[in-house]
């Protein structure tokens, strides 16, 4: 009971820095042999410094308050606990190298271990599941968690009118539509290589207000609009809509979902009884929650489990 107590402690703990972190949109920076952790220019005191095993920087645990955040479930008969933060859920069952990210299996480097009485967590799974970046100093033997958006450096032009969009027809005269949204090009590069391999016609969704260029600035609005389930303007209506019988619909994966347009699209349009096939572009967090809320959304469609690429994808395992 006691180690279990020790890895739900040093869970919540990293549950709750990360929120934090992801919240001000600045990064936590954490030192082997080190008792402080840097949140952005505020500094946490831990009773005990990190350690590198087998070559993964494990971290300590010590007390947690009350107060701190994501909903825990433990289950007695399979050793499991279970973490809920937002729509996401970890899932981790004590000595065990095996964890689920929203019921999906991910292999762990290490499983958690207990160091002269402190439990010892790899906080990299965790942080790449919740949509962080992890990267390693080896110089100075520090880790650094930061939020993550899409990689590319492409930035969207978005014009102030207000435009509707008749998609053409491909000479394949497909049933398919592509519609996605891409603020730095990473989804629109997927969404292209979808078209060529399918045939479908293809329409980007566009915000009228645009997001800004500074990573930060993003980030903050991006947690703001799904905090208050905004539903920002786009300025791309598709008038034909109902010539298409499978839509596949993609987006970065912000907050752990698509980006609030995403959903002023699906609110906007009717989609009941088409088939939707949803792609992720990620650097860890998959799907996210996605899925289940395009059901939830669209309860009269039918909802494939979908792709989640990441810059690694091949047009063969698009294909597949």
């Amino acid at each position: 009971m006691r180690k279990f107590i020790s890895i739900l402690l040093s869970l919540l703990l990293i549950l709750n820095t990360l929120t934090t972190v992801f919240a001000v949109g600045t990064a936590i920076t954490l030192q082997v042999d080190s008792n402080t952790i840097n949140i952005g220019s505020r500094s946490v005191t831990i009773d005990t410094a990190p350690v590198i095993i087998d070559g993964r920087t494990l971290i300590p645990v010590r007390g947690v308050s009350e107060a701190m955040g994501g909903n825990v479930n433990w289950n007695n008969d399979t050793k499991t606990v279970t973490i809920t933060l937002g729509s996401n859920k970890v899932e981790m069952t004590i000595d065990s190298k095996t964890a689920y990210f929203n019921n999906k299996a991910q292999t762990l480097d290490v499983a958690p271990v207990v160091l002269n009485g402190r439990t010892m967590l790899p906080a990299r799974f965790i942080a790449e599941s919740f949509g962080f970046d992890v990267n390693w100093d080896n110089d100075t033997k520090t880790i650094s968690i930061t939020p993550r958006q899409e990689t590319t450096t492409e930035i969207t032009t978005v014009e102030e009118s207000t435009e509707t969009t008749t998609v053409e027809k491909t000479e394949s005269d497909s049933k398919s539509l592509v519609v996605y949204f891409s603020k730095t090009g990473t989804t629109e590069k997927i969404a292209n290589e979808i078209k060529d391999i399918t045939g479908s016609d293809i329409v980007k969704i566009e915000t009228v207000t645009p997001y800004p260029e500074d990573y930060n600035e993003t980030v903050e609005i991006a947690q703001k609009e799904k905090t208050e389930k905004a539903r920002p303007e786009i300025k791309t209506t598709v008038d034909n809509l109902d010539e298409y019988d499978t839509i596949y619909i993609g987006y970065p994966i912000w907050w752990g979902t698509m980006p609030m347009a995403m959903f002023t699209f699906i609110e906007n349009n009717n989609l009941e009884g088409k088939t939707i096939i949803p792609f992720s572009t990620h650097k860890g967090s998959g799907l996210g929650s996605s899925v289940s809320d395009l059901k939830t959304a669209l309860p009269n469609s039918t909802i494939k489990d979908g792709l989640a690429c990441n810059s690694s994808t091949t047009t063969t395992q698009i294909r597949n």
